[in-house]
């Protein structure tokens, strides 16, 4: 079964099933600081910011869930 997500950053779909616990690790950490490093760039309280925020933390929630899968 497959599981893909379009990265937040590229909305590249990657198939988070067949990567190894390191591939997750740095995309993990790859996509949260991309999305972060926008998240910044918006207004405080903006709905813009919100929705950002939320499509950013469902996807590494998903990838770390994936990883956490092999431990």
């Amino acid at each position: 079964m497959e599981r893909v997500l379009a990265k937040q950053s590229t909305r590249e779909k990657v198939d988070i099933q067949k990567m190894s616990v390191k591939e997750l690790q740095k995309l993990h950490f790859d996509e949260e600081v991309l999305f972060c490093e926008k998240v910044l760039r918006l207004p405080p309280f903006s709905r813009e910011r919100e929705e950002l925020l939320n499509r950013g933390y469902e996807f590494v929630g998903a990838v770390k869930e994936e990883r956490l899968y092999y431990v």
